[in-house]
């Protein structure tokens, strides 16, 4: 069982999970749900990776504290509802997988809103980790704490990080004009965006793809959303009620898309008859839709193999300037996108 299965099964988020069964931080928890917390683990039969790493690992002796200088943090930067989106879950499973052929191991993972907690925050600061992984875009606020205490950082996600640290990418900018200009070569021009835009290389991809193809950008054509499927419902029927004559949609992920669908089902469009849809990520679920959806894939697995490695490598002092790594990307094609007549 993973840290995310515990958290899921006593309803609290990975970050609580992590500092419960570590033993880190006595208030991180009411002893109520702690105690929930500590029975699913022992009923599942669950091990820290300290623990685990302690019995495996260059012949140590079972029980024997595993080194400060072998841990490492884990950072959801896009909470809460990165617990809820299979990118980030089958993201950190490729983490954790990589980790543990190591010798180090995941001794915390933190969100974003965590650093909100004084108390959490000072015990982050304190702690001598050796490495931090960043899931996703991070507050700059967020991003300064980091680096004023630790050295050995890598981001990995979409939207590129601070360039005085290491980066393994699938450039978002680059997913959103492929996927857009996708949309473009099937005949549409009235192509409406669902998803997040400040700050956002994905919205930005969408305008410099219609730009490229000589499409004026049309500001009743964008919905500012949260990327999930609650935001995507919402902004369809937002975007559709706002917008004439909108033949096709790109939603900034396939959470956000398949939401999108949901909403548009229920308003009477026909997918893809009436209007085409794509997403980005290409998760599990996506192959399932009805129709199934037309996506980016995402090499979920890789960006996670990449990540740890950068960082072990970083780490133990094999390269000493920043490495930024670009992974490939593939359009695809499904059901829900169709030439327009």
């Amino acid at each position: 069982m993973t840290l995310k299965e515990i958290a899921r099964q006593a309803n609290v988020s990975i970050s609580t999970v992590s500092r419960v069964i570590n033993g880190k931080s006595p208030s991180a928890a009411s002893p109520e749900v702690q105690q929930r917390i500590l029975s699913i683990a022992q009923s599942a039969g669950y091990t820290p990776n300290a623990a685990a790493q302690d019995l495996k690992n260059k012949g140590k002796t079972a029980g024997t504290p595993p080194r400060a200088d072998q841990s490492i943090a884990v950072l959801f930067a896009r909470m809460p509802f990165a617990l809820m989106d299979p990118y980030f879950s089958q993201l950190m499973q490729s983490i954790e997988a990589a980790v543990s052929d190591t010798g180090y191991y995941i001794k915390y993972m933190y969100s974003s809103a965590d650093f909100d907690n004084p108390s959490i925050l000072q015990a982050f600061t304190e702690d001598k980790m050796k490495g931090i992984i960043i899931l996703g875009r991070c507050e700059k606020r967020i991003v300064d704490c980091l680096t004023r205490t630790h050295v050995n950082l890598v981001y990995v996600g979409l939207n590129e990080f601070n360039p005085s640290y290491d980066q393994v990418l699938c450039n978002g900018f680059d997913v959103a004009f492929e996927a857009v200009g996708y949309l473009i070569r099937q005949g549409h021009r009235s192509i409406g965006y669902v998803g997040e835009s400040e700050n956002e290389v994905r919205y930005k991809g969408y305008c410099a793809a219609l730009a490229a193809n000589g499409i004026e950008l049309n500001p009743d054509y964008k919905v500012e959303v949260v990327l999930s499927s609650e935001g995507g419902y919402a902004g369809a029927r937002k975007i559709m009620s706002q917008s004439k004559g909108i033949t096709a949609l790109f939603c900034a992920n396939d959470m956000t898309a398949i939401g999108a669908m949901r909403a548009l089902k229920e308003d009477g469009y026909r997918i893809p008859d009436d209007i085409s849809i794509i997403g980005i990520d290409d998760i599990p679920t996506s192959q399932y839709m009805s129709p199934a959806l037309t996506t980016v894939h995402i090499p979920i697995e890789e960006l996670g193999n990449m990540t740890v490695k950068l960082l072990i490598d970083r780490i133990e002092g094999k390269h000493n300037l920043p490495l930024k790594v670009f992974l490939p990307f593939s359009i695809v094609e499904r059901e829900t996108c169709i030439p327009i007549a």
